[in-house]
């Protein structure tokens, strides 16, 4: 398949991959089936693999930009770092930022090896806001046994 995803809880990670010549509107479907997927967590980040893609123009450049804004972008909680390489097209390159910037917390990577550092630095931050937010908002009341002495 073309496009495809997987989701490895893990790893922590959920992964989508599109390789060769495709159809934009496969982009759609495989995002539906992903969402409706019961393993699927949106707090887990994501790694967007679009190195080797080609896609086709097949008109439906506004539907997929449809579901990254009304659906897919507020299904996900986490980092999402997209891929692509070199040789994509200049105006595929633009489409694709643009999708990239209609996410959340995102960002648009050269570099699959960045993309990945890019994720665990996120990662690790969030954990270490959440560790610091429970420590904060640990209750401060004095046990009963000594407040009644």
């Amino acid at each position: 398949m073309p496009v495809g995803y997987h989701i490895n809880p893990d790893e922590g990670l959920v992964t989508v991959t599109a390789d060769g010549r495709v159809p934009l509107s496969e982009f759609v479907d495989n995002g539906e089936r992903l969402l409706k997927n019961s393993d699927y967590d949106p707090k887990l980040p994501h790694l967007i693999d679009l190195r080797g893609l080609r896609p086709l123009r097949d008109q439906s450049m506004n539907e997929l930009r449809e579901f990254v804004e009304q659906c897919f972008r507020d299904r996900v909680c986490a980092s999402v770092a997209v891929v692509i390489d070199r040789f994509l097209e200049r105006a595929h390159c633009a489409d694709i930022f643009l999708l990239t910037c209609a996410l959340h917390d995102a960002e648009l990577f050269a570099d699959y090896d960045h993309a990945l550092r890019w994720l665990m630095r996120r990662v690790s931050a969030d954990q270490a806001w959440r560790d610091q937010l429970s420590i904060t908002s640990t209750p401060t009341t004095m046990p009963t046994t000594l407040q009644n002495t």
